[in-house]
């Protein structure tokens, strides 16, 4: 009998041995898969490799508001902003806050040699002593008008060599307008083909093709955009399909050059 419970006795202590290994074992496990938070550092410890100064919100301007807007933002692995939480400031500026850390770039953090996500802490202010940001459009224009300017006067002086390049830097900027304006500005379409017209008297008949293409595009993309006022460029459109079949015909693109020449004369 007596062995019988110094038996059960010696069974319940191994089984409580047990036990408590695979407990401490599982809680091991669990610390050990479960994700560690990020460190937060502090702002001064972060390197910036690109940074995004906030525009002010031009209601809050007018408005007169001013203040300082607390952020808590994340750095992945690759140094990109993640996730971003206002933790105080006005809504009014928040966005503009928000919209502008978002574009920050920082080196990538290192603990022992191993790179880390971590969070940290920035302070934005908004200032009525802050200078208005220029309208990107008028940059846009301004800077157009300036390339098309050095293009237009190379040509009236039949300085073709020398106008290849500020008329290729024209079409760049004409290709900003776009993207500024999007593809209703119309009126800026045919500097593809003015363009394209340089470069055939290089006899560069490719490139020459890529602008006609070019030009083409944007006149179907405008005409879906605002089709009454594609009306008043019907003409000019024509004359660029009937040019570009040309180009197309030198190519012996046969069949590019009756697509085209047929498009013109649905017009």
């Amino acid at each position: 009998m007596l062995h019988s419970i110094g038996c059960n006795i010696s069974a319940m202590k191994i089984h409580l041995q047990i036990s408590l290994v695979l407990l401490f074992c599982g809680v091991l496990f669990c610390q050990e898969e479960s994700p560690s938070e990020p460190i937060q550092v502090d702002i001064n410890q972060l390197q910036v490799l690109q940074r995004q100064i906030p525009i002010y919100p031009a209601i809050a301007r007018q408005a007169h508001i001013q203040g300082e807007i607390v952020l808590r933002f994340a750095v992945g692995t690759d140094g990109n902003v993640g996730s971003v939480h206002v933790l105080s400031g006005n809504g009014m500026l928040a966005n503009a806050a928000l919209e502008a850390i978002r574009q920050w770039k920082f080196k990538p953090y290192e603990i022992e040699g191993h790179i880390v996500s971590v969070t940290s802490i920035m302070n934005i202010r908004f200032t009525m002593a802050d200078p208005t940001p220029p309208d990107p459009s008028e940059l846009a224009f301004g800077k157009f008008v300036q390339s098309r300017s050095n293009c237009f006067n190379f040509f009236q002086h039949r300085e073709y060599l020398q106008a290849e390049k500020p008329c290729q830097a024209m079409v760049v900027d004409a290709g900003l307008l776009h993207h500024v304006f999007g593809p209703n500005r119309i009126d800026l379409i045919h500097l593809y083909t003015d363009y394209a017209h340089v470069l055939m008297l290089y006899g560069k008949v490719k490139s020459a093709d890529r602008y006609f293409a070019l030009a083409v595009r944007f006149y179907e993309l405008a005409k879906k955009k605002n089709p009454t006022e594609a009306i008043s460029y019907k003409l000019e459109y024509k004359k660029t399909l009937i040019e570009y079949a040309w180009v197309r015909h030198l190519q012996f693109d046969n069949n590019g050059y009756h697509a085209l020449k047929s498009k013109a004369d649905a017009l």
